[in-house]
């Protein structure tokens, strides 16, 4: 994807958070996948909620004091101009509810319906704020876990459903790699296979046999279900790509949704591409039949 292209949806995706971009119209204005379209917009988010962080938790306290005055859950989100998930997950330490492990959140945001059983465990700070008044309490509780309901239906990008679909992307695209190696008679390693064999930092494939991909050493792949922009290819670069250079040599990266046409290129030993290489562009050591003595005929093979 070109850069004035590229900037050109970065624009019009770059909404509030509390509301969604028409994936579909714009794949259709841009001639680029859904997919693409979602995880620039992703991306983009992600950003912004990293930038916004310590302003967000600095402004917890009172988005919280608001809410129990009434406030509704998705006009303060859309205040702090970050995904309902996101929010709810700050303000909740600061709710009369007592202490909630982070864990015991991601719970929470799961699966609502156990908040009660969470709150139960410490009602002091909700009695107290209520002056004993179990009614209004009660009542509270059941008003805070429709609000969860409500950001878990409003959030694109942080829900529990939008990170089970993300990991579910990133294994098919992972068994996509597979099926293109073996397709392509391409011996390899997997990822689980490298980690058995003590390997911690490893790619999602370790050719057996490095291979020559559009003139350039491939040694090994990654896999990649996401569009491939500077920030998140240098990032991975840094905390990924190097490390697999260092150890197996050159590779290849795979963003499966596109990247910028012109990332940077100071990163030699790493070749970028949107899908895996077709046969013209690759070029493999051949196998050749192994010549064994009579009696070891029925152990013969290929190298």
């Amino acid at each position: 994807m070109d850069r004035n292209t590229y900037s050109e949806i970065v624009r019009l995706i770059s909404i509030p958070s509390t509301a969604l971009p028409n994936f579909h119209a714009l794949s259709a204005q841009f001639n680029v996948s859904y997919e693409a379209i979602y995880s620039i917009y992703s991306q983009d988010v992600q950003n912004k909620i990293r930038k916004t962080h310590t302003i967000l938790i600095g402004k917890a306290p009172d988005y919280a004091r608001r809410f129990l005055a009434g406030h509704h859950i998705i006009d303060l989100c859309h205040e702090a101009d970050t995904p309902p998930c996101n929010f709810i997950r700050r303000i909740l330490h600061h709710l009369p509810i007592g202490s909630i492990a982070t864990s015991k959140i991601s719970e929470i945001l799961k699966q609502p319906s156990c908040l009660p059983s969470f709150v139960n465990q410490d009602v002091q700070p909700l009695h107290t704020h209520f002056d004993n008044n179990l009614a209004a309490a009660a009542s509270f509780i059941q008003h805070l876990q429709e609000a969860i309901q409500l950001c878990i239906k409003c959030d694109g990008v942080c829900s529990p459903e939008s990170d089970t679909s993300k990991r579910k992307a990133g294994q098919d695209y992972e068994d996509k790699l597979y099926n293109c190696l073996n397709a392509a008679d391409i011996a390899h390693w997997t990822e689980d296979t490298l980690r058995k064999k003590g390997f911690h930092k490893t790619p999602d494939a370790r050719l057996t046999v490095p291979i020559a991909v559009k003139g350039r050493l491939v040694g090994w792949i990654d896999s990649k279900a996401t569009f491939g922009d500077d920030k998140v290819h240098k990032q991975q670069a840094e905390d990924q790509y190097s490390k697999y250079v260092n150890r197996f040599g050159p590779g290849l990266v795979i963003y499966w949704h596109g990247h910028l046409v012109d990332l940077d290129s100071s990163y030699e030993d790493i070749l970028v591409m949107d899908r895996f290489p077709d046969r013209r562009e690759m070029i493999m050591l051949p196998r050749v039949p192994l010549i064994v003595g009579k009696e070891e005929e029925d152990g013969g093979g290929e190298l």
